[in-house]
């Protein structure tokens, strides 16, 4: 959680290549885990846009979104805080655009959105909602069109009163 060690281990491109590398082939599922979480705490905690770039160059967003399919809420959310940060800067980062599965996401966010609050703090479903503000903010048909489609904007009404862009998310939705 140190900013500097994290920006420090972040920005080192060896470090994040081999760091990638070892969440992608890994044969031990565990270890893959670890590794994406490392990436996943690089991001959060270093604040730097240029660790953002690196993570994103060296293809840690299709790790990222594996993270989501976990049963375990705080991984989920920490991942959904990873992807929050890299899809925020507009023009997006053209690795992370290519590293997005938008049938996946959107039907993971549905998942999110549809969990009971004992399976999934409503932090949780916040932090899916800005994702997806952020992605929306893209205007890239090719990925808005698949959340139009989903039938999220139905489910968003609930929290309208609890986040201020929940109105301007539906409307990027219709």
């Amino acid at each position: 959680g140190k900013a500097d060690a994290c920006k420090s281990v972040g920005t080192d491109l060896e470090i994040v290549h081999a760091i990638v590398k070892i969440g992608q082939y890994s044969l031990v599922p565990g270890l893959s885990i670890e590794a994406t979480r490392l990436l996943s705490s690089l991001i959060r905690y270093s604040k730097d846009s240029e660790v953002l770039r690196i993570s994103a160059v060296e293809k840690a967003t299709p790790l990222l979104l594996n993270l989501l399919n976990s049963p375990h809420s705080q991984l989920i959310n920490e991942t959904l805080v990873s992807l929050c940060l890299l899809s925020a800067p507009l023009p997006p980062i053209a690795e992370v655009v290519e590293g997005i599965d938008p049938e996946f996401l959107s039907n993971k966010i549905l998942e999110i959105i549809d969990f009971q609050e004992d399976q999934c703090p409503k932090e949780v479903k916040y932090n899916a909602f800005s994702l997806m503000f952020n992605i929306m903010k893209w205007n890239l048909n090719s990925i808005s069109e698949q959340f139009k489609q989903s039938g999220i904007q139905e489910k968003l009404s609930p929290y309208e009163s609890d986040l201020a862009f929940i109105g301007d998310l539906k409307a990027l939705l219709i």
